[in-house]
């Protein structure tokens, strides 16, 4: 959606570990562009870092990093950063996504809230004014009509709330989260 709304649309898909970005991210985004009901465009490699490339410029790639000066220097003014998994980002890369965003970029981070600080932990309490979050607890994904294919489901988190209990930190984070 942001490269074909934007001019100059840029994205960047990124996670806590390449293998989330090759396996999980990459792989879901290959099958939307092949089940597209309009046709997307572009030339779509096999690997996320040569990415989704179109003519124009216009762009999608995805990598993973542990090392800040390989996330430095991606600018403009129409790039979209998407942090999976954020929670699990170190902190190093996203001070340089932070330099990133100098020129106007926009960042969505995906997570359960997994650790109690960084940014992805920030964005919901100290630094929440700098941010719009969205919170959606596995009890509401669970009971949305069709099924999402992949959202927990009502009965594995019935399950886990009977293993764990309602008030257990893992089905806080894995629940609630």
């Amino acid at each position: 959606w942001w490269v074909s709304t934007r001019e100059q649309g840029r994205v960047v898909l990124t996670s806590a570990s390449g293998r989330q970005v090759r396996a999980i991210l990459w792989r879901e985004l290959r099958k939307l562009h092949r089940e597209a009901l309009q046709p997307i465009g572009g030339t779509l490699h096999e690997v996320p870092d040569a990415g989704l490339q179109f003519p124009d410029g216009r762009e999608v790639v995805g990598f993973s990093t542990d090392k800040p000066e390989r996330f430095a220097g991606i600018s403009g003014h129409e790039l979209l950063f998407i942090v999976d998994e954020a929670s699990g980002v170190p902190e190093l890369i996203f001070e340089a996504l932070e330099g990133n965003r100098a020129g106007g970029a926009r960042v969505v981070m995906i997570s359960n809230p997994t650790q109690t600080s960084g940014t992805f932990f920030d964005a919901f309490h100290s630094r929440r004014r700098f941010w719009a979050t969205l919170h959606i607890p596995s009890e509401e994904a669970s009971r949305v009509e069709p099924a999402v294919p992949g959202l927990a489901t009502a009965s594995w988190v019935a399950e886990k709330k009977a293993e764990w209990g309602s008030d257990s930190p893992i089905y806080k984070v894995r629940c609630g989260g």
